[in-house]
């Protein structure tokens, strides 16, 4: 079962956007025993709904936006995907919900 978070993410050029997602929580990992050969730990599965570009003056209605092939440079001079990020912002925001 999944459980709805919204957030908002800063994008590196400065705009806000709102984040829709869908949080499936993992499960930990099963240890084997005599009776049974255990199961591996499940990842949580994160789903990226809709996001929306928010206008910084609330004059107008916030704009559908597409943050799919988005990379930006971190503070280490790595490239890395805007969607990873929103993904990562999901999770925590699941969690500190729980």
């Amino acid at each position: 079962m999944s459980d709805p978070v919204q957030f908002d993410y800063k994008l590196p050029g400065g705009d806000i956007i709102e984040v829709n997602a869908n949080v499936t929580p993992g499960r930990p990992a099963i240890q084997a025993s005599l009776n049974f050969p255990g199961e591996p730990e499940e990842d949580p599965e994160i789903e990226i709904t809709d996001c929306f570009l928010k206008d910084r003056n609330d004059n107008n209605p916030d704009l559908p936006f597409d943050p799919e092939g988005l990379w930006y440079r971190d503070r280490n001079k790595k490239f890395k995907q805007v969607m990873d990020d929103l993904e990562n912002y999901a999770w925590e925001t699941y969690r500190d919900q729980q």
